[in-house]
Order: structure tokens, then C-alpha cells, then sequence
């Protein structure tokens, strides 16, 4: 299978293009797109953010701070979106609407 993201079409295993998903490997898609959205798929971009991170901070130095507390540093404090808030900032694509299933 591959997972089309905007005008770039990503493979998700070798010939995936010509692999149709059924429900026999279906649990197998389903971990190949976690994995190309929140893992491997993101490595490029994921050690470009930390290069130019340790260019402002270096990692040794923001070590000492707790999750929350590199929010509060990095997003600001006291800023919560409602759901309406969040809807107008959306973009669907790939058939999806604000209407669509599995968005509501």
C-alpha cells in the first residue's frame, strides 16, 4: 500500500502500490501508516527540527526541564482551544469533510 500525502505519494512497504488492502492485512496497513506519520516516516524532519532546536538551545541545556515545562517555554502558558477553535483551523483532504465520520 501507499499513503498519499498531498502531492507526494509514500510507499509503505516495497511494491506497495501494487498491494491492496483487505482485511487480511489491514492491521498490517494500519501500523505502516502510524509508523510512516509518526515514526520512520518523519525521521528527515524530525532530526532537521533538532538541528536548528540546538542551534537556539542546545539539548544539554533544556535537559533539565520537564515536558510541561518545555510547553509552557516553547507554546506559552494559559492558551486553551475550544473545539470550535480547532474545527476552523482544519484543512480537509482525501475525501474528508467537516461532516465526515471520523471526524466528528
Amino acid at each position: 500500500p501507499r499513503l498519499a500525502t498531498g502531492d507526494v505519494t509514500y510507499e509503505l512497504c516495497t511494491g506497495g502500490a501494487d498491494v491492496l488492502v483487505d482485511s487480511a492485512n489491514l492491521v498490517e496497513y494500519i501500523q505502516a501508516v502510524v509508523d510512516a506519520t509518526l515514526g520512520a516516516g518523519i525521521g528527515a524532519q524530525m532530526q532537521a527540527f533538532r538541528e536548528g532546536f540546538n542551534e537556539v538551545f542546545t539539548l544539554s541545556a533544556v535537559e533539565v526541564f520537564h515536558e510541561d515545562e518545555m510547553e509552557v517555554l516553547l507554546c506559552g502558558a494559559g492558551e486553551h482551544w475550544s473545539p470550535q477553535q480547532l474545527a476552523d483551523g482544519m484543512k480537509f483532504d482525501h475525501g474528508y469533510t467537516a461532516q465526515s465520520v471520523p471526524v466528528r
